[in-house]
């Protein structure tokens, strides 16, 4: 995906054109990055910072159906707000997709967010982050995940 200027849609219907998910998603440390319209890429820092996700870097997969979220804090990564690690049925297409969820003990409003994740290519995974709040259920927030080696 080399140009991370898409709409809403196009990244939707992207998603849906990967192949369903089999077997462990792989473990290690994810560098995100933001995608879809300029509009989103723009105001991201600012509505992650919103939520407690500033100086988001990414995520750590573990082999234990565990993941936890990435800050930049300078000389290192810190560690903040783990998340389960499943395969479930996509919301977007009924196709699996590894789901990544929130424990309900994480504060308001992430505790209602989940990131549905497939493979892009062999080292980036494509990310449609969803939020179970009335009306805004059905606006997928797209994301890259690139596996840092």
């Amino acid at each position: 995906m080399q140009n991370t200027e898409m709409s809403l849609k196009k990244v939707s219907r992207l998603f849906s054109q990967l192949p369903a998910v089999e077997g462990s998603m792989p473990t290690g440390d994810y560098r995100a990055e933001m995608t879809g319209p300029l509009w989103l890429r723009k105001s991201s820092g600012a509505l992650l910072s919103g939520i407690g996700f500033s100086n988001w870097y990414g995520k750590r997969i573990f082999d234990n159906e565990q993941a936890i979220n990435l800050r930049d804090g300078g000389a290192q990564l810190l560690e903040f707000l783990p998340m389960m690690l499943t395969t479930e049925v996509s919301r977007l297409d009924n196709k699996a997709a590894w789901l990544l969820r929130y424990p309900q003990s994480t504060h308001f409003p992430v505790r209602h967010m989940a990131d549905e994740l497939r493979p892009l290519n062999s080292h980036t995974l494509l990310g449609i982050s969803y939020t179970e709040l009335p009306g805004l259920k059905k606006l997928g927030l797209p994301f890259l995940l690139h596996k840092q080696f």
